[in-house]
Order: structure tokens, then sequence, then C-alpha cells
């Protein structure tokens, strides 16, 4: 049985300082890109929020936002935000900034194309995307697993052959039957091709290191609009 570990120590508080720094990266440049996105009075939805810890820290903006949190896996509540049960609760072209972070790859292919469809109808005509997924491969898909398997005795969830592949080859496994939980042969390159086939992608970031290749960084970031999309 795989053990479970809190969400919180597997990034923002894990003991490893390298992988610390990688998720605070991660983190620090989720909250300047909402900042400089959302203006006052504007409105932003998290989609896939958790628990709520980015939408809390957006919150101290103090600038009379309206701010949406949806996650229909997370069972909690908030007086900072509004809790969304169904995106359909949202008006149309209402929201100003959209958040989907390290989400898109733990969805089925029903359920993401569910999110570019709500995406597209919810967001104002001059409003912004802000999406990031794990890059999984090459070097630091070893390390990853040594880290996870030393830290917090998961066993991994790739046998020898596909991770000697996945990391030195950037050959990837075929995606398990359950997504919920693992990153397992998550190629960014598919997420990004179905993200330009819905939006326009106007910059695209990687994490923590912009200016080194995708299999030396953690995240890729993606700023997007509806605009001019075919």
């Amino acid at each position: 049985m795989r053990r479970k570990v809190e969400y919180s120590r597997q990034t923002l508080s894990t003991p490893n300082p390298i992988a610390r720094f990688a998720h605070k990266k991660r983190y620090s440049f989720s909250l300047a890109l909402a900042k400089k996105f959302l203006k006052d009075g504007q409105s932003l939805l998290d989609y896939g929020c958790g628990t709520g810890d980015f939408l809390n820290k957006v919150e101290t903006f103090g600038r009379n936002l309206k701010l949406y949190g949806f996650d229909p896996e997370s069972k909690h509540s908030s007086e900072k935000y509004q809790i969304v049960v169904n995106t359909k609760e949202i008006e149309d072209s209402s929201v100003n900034v959209l958040c989907c972070f390290e989400v898109l790859e733990h969805l089925y292919h029903y359920e993401s194309n569910k999110f570019y469809t709500e995406a597209k109808r919810i967001l104002h005509s001059n409003g912004s995307i802000i999406i990031s997924v794990p890059l999984i491969g090459g070097p630091i898909l070893l390390l990853k697993e040594i880290n996870r398997m030393s830290l917090f005795q998961r066993k991994t969830d790739y046998s020898l052959r596909e991770l000697f592949l996945a990391s030195f080859f950037n050959i990837k496994p075929a995606r398990p039957k359950n997504l919920r939980t693992t990153h397992k042969g998550f190629d960014f390159c598919k997420t990004e091709t179905e993200i330009r086939k819905n939006f326009t992608i106007n910059q695209k970031y990687y994490s923590p290191f912009p200016y080194l290749p995708w299999y030396v960084n953690s995240q890729v970031f993606y700023i997007c609009s509806t605009e001019e999309c075919c």
C-alpha cells in the first residue's frame, strides 16, 4: 500500500533542500504572475485550489478582489474566497485571471476537455490563463524518485527499465489507470499541444531556472489567452 504523505511535506516543507528550493520558486512565481495580471476589483479562479493556500495569499493583495476556488476533491471551507462546487455557477466572461497549477497532469481526458471548455466560457475577453505542469523526464526524474524513496519510504512507480529510459532517453512509460496520485508517464509536450489547440500561448517559462533547458527544471508555466485562438 502506498504510504500517504502530506502534500506540503512533499513540496514546500520537504526535507530535501533542492526540492524545497524548486517548489518555493514555483510557488513564488505563481503568486508573482497572479499579482501581475490581476487588477483592482477583478476576479480570479484557482482551478484545483486544494486547501486554498494560494488563494489565501492572493487575498492579502487587498484590492477588492473576487476570488473563487474550485476543487471537487478538497473538502474545506473558507471565509476569504468563494468555494465553487460546479464551475457552472460562474457567469460567462466574468473571470479575469484563471489559474490552473499542477492540475492537468492529474486529469483524465474528459476532465481536461471540460477544463478547456469552461475556461473559454468563463474567461473575460481580455483575461489571462496561467497554467503550470510538472516536467517529468530527464536526469531530474531519477533524482526525484530517489528523493521520494529515501525520504518518504515510498516505492517508485517505475520499473528499473522505465526509469532508465525516461531519465536518459526521455522515453515515457504508459500512464497508469489512476492519474490522481502519480506523475508517471506524464508528457508536458502533449499537454502543451492540447493547450495550443484551445488557447493562445503568449509566454512560456521554465522553473526554477528560466534560462536553462527543460530537463534541468521541474515545472513549466504557460501564460495564455483566448484571443486569436484557432
